[in-house]
């Protein structure tokens, strides 16, 4: 806008944005693949915990995560492999019942 001596104001209006578009500045989002990889490990760790056992863990490790991030990620885990995830429920169960 300086190279052609307009204002803001006016740019933004002949081109029908609003200047708080214009003005906003992202804040680059958060460690999303980090709390990714950690929800993965913590529900390899303990496979028969739910979505909110999980999430009380997170919180407790200092993660400001919501309830339905988790959630969403454990929906993902089953539909990607349900096999393999319904395989690890089952180990952790015979594991459980068996004397070390």
């Amino acid at each position: 806008m300086t190279a052609f001596r307009i204002s803001e104001r006016r740019a933004c209006r002949a081109l029908g944005v609003p200047r708080s578009s214009q003005r906003y500045i992202g804040t680059g989002g958060e460690p999303e693949e980090e709390l990714l990889l950690r929800i993965r490990a913590l529900a390899r760790e303990h496979p028969r915990y739910s979505y909110r056992r999980i999430r009380a863990l997170l919180r407790r490790e200092g993660w400001p995560v919501n309830l339905k991030r988790v959630q969403r990620t454990q929906g993902r885990r089953f539909r990607q492999d349900p096999v393999a995830y319904l395989e690890s429920l089952e180990t952790s169960l015979i594991n459980q019942t068996l004397p070390p």
